[in-house]
């Protein structure tokens, strides 16, 4: 047991600290969810994402690609489409999310579903959170 007067800080600046800092809020780890699926276009993300609005959807997806997570990708069509996608270094980010997702459902187990479903209805396995699995 480490003694109070003794244990030891984290470093400055701290990894930890900024990774959290990348992925915190709301929508940040449901739009990289989405994306580590494969691309996505502006539309559709905002889609997956119900309820986020258009501004903030372009601010997190802006905040993503300054931290070179999120690569953006204009095709020369008209209209113009956008793409977004995972880049090499955000797909760091998905070993973490399946570790993360295993510690949810052993912490956070969903509840027994009836045993009889409505009459010819089967119910559709769904994440809580309106998620797809990982591929």
């Amino acid at each position: 047991m480490t003694d109070r007067r003794t244990a030891t800080h984290p470093p400055k600046p701290c990894p930890l600290e900024k990774y959290l800092e990348v992925i915190s809020g709301a929508w940040v780890p449901r739009i990289l969810w989405y994306l580590l699926q494969g691309p996505r276009r502006f539309s559709e993300l905002q889609h997956d994402l119900d309820g986020i609005s258009g501004k903030v959807l372009a601010s997190k997806l802006r905040g993503l690609e300054r931290e070179n997570i999120v690569k953006r990708t204009v095709h020369p069509t008209n209209p113009p489409q956008v793409e977004y996608e995972v880049t090499e270094r955000g797909r760091a980010f998905e070993p973490i999310f399946r570790a993360m997702e295993q510690a949810a459902e052993r912490l956070f187990p969903p509840p027994a579903k009836p045993a009889v479903a409505a009459a010819g209805q089967a119910e559709a396995v769904r994440d809580p959170m309106g998620r797809a699995p990982l591929p």
